[in-house]
């Protein structure tokens, strides 16, 4: 008897272990891409600051915040293209199903 709920619980077990190394491996890969996209702002920072010497030193973080500020928002757009896709279908099934309310 107890057999049997040792194997559903080994069943369980090893389930919940491959998810765990595959979140924990996502985690790990997003929070590189995160620290490499703070890098890479960092740098194109520089650079946009070296080429437009009226910005001068003063208001290089400015510059810095504008450009932590614009890869955050490429970011969020990104993970919405996601439910942008989707929009299309929703709004031809509200359509579709106001053309069959119509037709009744």
């Amino acid at each position: 008897m107890f057999e049997r709920y040792r194997l559903k619980l080994d069943e369980v077990f090893t389930k919940m272990i491959k998810k765990y190394i595959f979140n924990g491996f996502m985690y790990g890969l997003s929070s590189m891409l995160f620290q490499s996209t703070l890098g890479l702002a960092f740098f194109f920072s520089v650079l946009f600051t070296s080429k437009n010497p009226e910005i001068g030193t003063a208001n290089s973080l400015s510059a810095l915040i504008l450009i932590f500020f614009a890869c955050n928002s490429v970011g969020i757009k990104s993970n919405m293209i996601q439910d942008l896709t989707k929009i299309n279908d929703s709004i031809s099934w509200i359509f579709a199903r106001l053309k069959k309310e119509d037709e009744h």
